[in-house]
């Protein structure tokens, strides 16, 4: 494939010369051709997980019952190849995943999703958004690749139920697929050689690339969990974590040098314990601390990417400081969920 594609890159660099104006102006030109320009829209994508179905006493198969119910809502894709650019991205407006199996209310009915609300979220969940430049684009600037990837609020349910209802489904899947037919040790094997060839070339293609400037942004703007159990038929509230500002960047340059940080930007905890009416923040940060953990990894590379301390590589991590104060109630509670878990066991 390489070798074709570069035949083929030969005989496109070929029409410069038949195009009008300098050198320059010929290049702009011939950049400028579009070659694929693709889109997809798929309005909605709904998958239902449905538990085995249970034979009837007269005999016959009872309809399964539904566990969950994953709705992506507002899938779009793109991607436009010109001449010496290509760009794609894709976006995913909404997501749900209905527990079906809770009885505690509509408060409680989504697992996961980008919005507690049925309606559509008024801010798209995920972006994913890829540019990469050819050596001779008169666009290509200090990149060769840009990729940046956005997740704005993110919501998890923790339903102890749920959670092992799950599991035990899982588990019973996995179980009938191992014992399948064709399932056995030698397409085991099989799979490994294939698994072991793909990771060889890939790890060929990287080093080859490896002088590529690369520039990678991931950012996430929320992320709220629940955690939550029935006791004696009731509802028990147990806590809330939230996380918020999370962003991942990586920088590679042609020289050699690569630098990766992160950070995150506060992280509260909450008691929803009856406990939690004296104090409800378990874990909160001190006024004025900034950001609560922030990373950077570099490792250096040639000429004036070189460390002028003559190091090799670089880590320096940062904490802010926090306030913790957990009652009695909400640790014994927090171990019970644990220990009452199937996930955890």
């Amino acid at each position: 494939l390489e070798s074709g594609w570069d035949v083929f890159q030969r005989r496109e660099l070929a029409v410069l010369d038949s195009l009008p104006g300098d050198r320059a102006a010929q290049r702009r030109a011939y950049a400028d051709w579009q070659r694929v320009d693709f889109s997809l829209v798929v309005e909605e994508i709904s998958v239902s997980i449905v538990d085995e179905p249970e034979k009837s006493a007269a005999g016959g198969e009872a309809k399964g019952v539904k566990l969950l119910e994953v709705k992506l809502l507002g899938c779009t894709a793109k991607a436009l190849v010109k001449s010496l650019e290509a760009s794609a991205s894709a976006s995913l407006q909404t997501l749900q995943v209905e527990d079906l199996v809770q009885s505690f209310g509509p408060d409680y009915r989504l697992l996961v999703g980008s919005n507690k609300e049925s309606a559509p979220a008024a801010e798209a969940l995920a972006t994913v958004e890829v540019v990469v430049w050819h050596p001779k684009s008169p666009d290509r600037g200090t990149l060769d690749v840009e990729v940046k990837a956005a997740m704005s609020n993110l919501y998890l349910g923790g339903n102890l139920e749920t959670v092992s209802v799950l599991h035990d489904w899982l588990f019973v899947v996995l179980q009938r697929a191992s014992a399948a037919p064709g399932s056995g040790e030698d397409q085991g094997d099989e799979l490994g050689k294939s698994g072991q060839a793909v990771g060889r070339e890939v790890s060929r293609i990287l080093m080859k690339h490896r002088a590529l400037a690369i520039h990678f942004q991931g950012k996430i703007q929320a992320i709220e969990a629940r955690a939550y159990m029935a006791r004696d038929g009731d509802l028990l509230d147990i806590s809330r974590l939230t996380i918020r500002d999370i962003l991942l960047t990586n920088d590679e340059t042609r020289q050699g040098r690569i630098a990766v940080s992160g950070s995150v930007g506060t992280l509260a905890i909450e008691d929803l314990t009856p406990a939690g009416a004296n104090f409800s923040q378990v874990v909160s940060q001190v006024e004025g601390g900034g950001k609560l953990a922030a990373a950077e990894y570099v490792h250096y590379g040639r000429g004036q990417e070189q460390s002028p301390d003559g190091l090799h590589a670089s880590l320096s991590v940062t904490l802010c400081a926090i306030q913790v104060v957990a009652s009695p109630r909400f640790v014994a509670e927090t171990l019970n969920f644990v220990r009452r878990s199937t996930v955890f066991r």
